[in-house]
């Protein structure tokens, strides 16, 4: 297999390896690596889009949300809701070019790393998305940002990166969307940092909603203060391979967290989640949900760790992963983990993967549902749950549309 240094060399002419890449390790032979395979993605050179920028409203486009678009990488002004005042910062702004002070002390906290993927999104990355909310400012409009790559005639590498402050008492719902237009191949490299002061709370929702060849790497990372909130759902759809790291550090009292997922893969598809949550204070709450739905020969990975300090007492801890098994081709990997040092705890983990229960359809059967009917009912009901928790309403019923319009097909 190709390392990550070689390939990085093979995508950028000789003497243009951006940043210091060209002396990372390879750094993928630990536990969290060891289910994605990169060859696919190693053997395909990526080049960097140019400028095209012309594109019209996405079909995610909303006029009653804060729209921040970026197509191929480059910040669009035109399709995007800029708000810049000495309490809320909302836009896409340039790192070499933006000298707003709040920028650059996210920057000196994101740009220090030791994963290949993140040094490169900070290498390449040019335009961001920012969100900075100032001490009790409450974002009544849901924000959207949008990531859109169009058709190439080469495969295309964009890298964005997205920085989210909350400060005390402040709050708003992030939408943050990847797809593409190109049914090519192409990568997306994307670092979201997330910050959530004392008493602060957040609505996150992450989408992937890419081309069937395209490839997606993802890193999600969460700080929760003293009482700080973080409502989340991340469903994924679509990508060749793609992996989504994310990393919740419970890190003040009274500081809670509800994380689902929804993924569905079909075809070779292979998707991988990767989730780590520290608990490191007394008295804090996570509740983490997946669920997969997997058809042909697609493949997925789950590896979620819950980790309690010695500290951390009185520490409530929930984590679960359900999948579908929809052709018996298609095949999971799911490995929730427990890793506690506080005695005075509740602490939950499970994990199941099977075909729906044949007493279920006959049941619907029987009261005069054909099986093709009944199989997308008891399918539908299984996502639901994971959907109904998404507001605004206007997300929840896309996601809705993407679901009914799925084939089902049980081999």
């Amino acid at each position: 297999m190709s390392s990550f240094v070689n390939w990085i060399e093979k995508c950028f002419p000789a003497g243009d390896v951006p940043g210091n890449l060209s002396g990372t390790l390879d750094n993928f032979s630990g536990e969290e690596w060891k289910n994605t395979n990169l060859s696919v993605l190693f053997e395909t050179n990526f080049i960097l889009p140019g400028a095209n920028l012309k594109i019209s409203k996405p079909v995610l486009y909303f006029d009653d949300f804060l729209n921040l678009v970026f197509v191929n990488g480059i910040y669009s002004e035109s399709l995007s809701n800029t708000i810049v005042n000495k309490d809320v910062l909302i836009g896409g702004f340039s790192k070499n070019k933006d000298k707003d002070h709040r920028i650059a002390s996210y920057l000196d906290q994101t740009d220090v790393t030791n994963d290949p993927f993140k040094e490169l999104n900070n290498a390449i990355n040019k335009d961001m998305a920012v969100i900075s909310l100032s001490e009790n400012q409450i974002i009544d409009k849901p924000i959207h940002i949008m990531f859109i790559t169009t058709e190439f005639d080469q495969p295309v590498m964009t890298c964005p990166k997205i920085l989210l402050k909350l400060e005390p008492g402040s709050s708003c719902t992030v939408v943050e969307s990847y797809f593409g237009e190109s049914q090519g191949k192409y990568l997306t490299n994307s670092s979201t940092t997330i910050e959530v002061n004392d008493s602060a709370k957040i609505n996150y929702y992450r989408l992937l909603l890419q081309g069937a060849d395209s490839f997606h790497l993802g890193t999600v990372d969460v700080d929760l203060k003293a009482n700080a909130s973080l409502e989340s759902t991340f469903f994924s759809k679509g990508s060749k391979l793609s992996r989504t790291e994310l990393n919740v550090l419970m890190n003040g009292s009274y500081s809670e967290s509800s994380i689902n997922g929804l993924y569905h893969t079909v075809d070779e598809q292979h998707i991988d989640n990767v989730i780590n949550i520290d608990h490191l204070v007394p008295n804090t709450k996570s509740n983490l949900i997946y669920k997969g739905i997997l058809e042909d020969n697609s493949r997925a990975s789950y590896s979620g760790k819950i980790f309690v300090a010695q500290d951390a007492q009185k520490t409530y801890a929930l984590q679960s992963d359900k999948n579908l098994i929809l052709s018996d081709k298609a095949r999971v990997n799911t490995k929730p983990i427990l890793e506690i040092f506080a005695d005075d705890v509740e602490c939950f983990h499970g994990a199941t993967a099977g075909a729906i229960a044949e007493d279920a359809i006959f049941y619907l059967m029987s009261r005069g549902i054909d099986k093709k009917s009944a199989t997308e009912m008891l399918i539908e009901a299984f996502a639901s749950e994971t959907i109904d928790g998404i507001n605004p309403d206007a997300i929840r019923q896309y996601l809705y549309s993407i679901l009914l319009n799925s084939k089902f097909v049980l081999v």
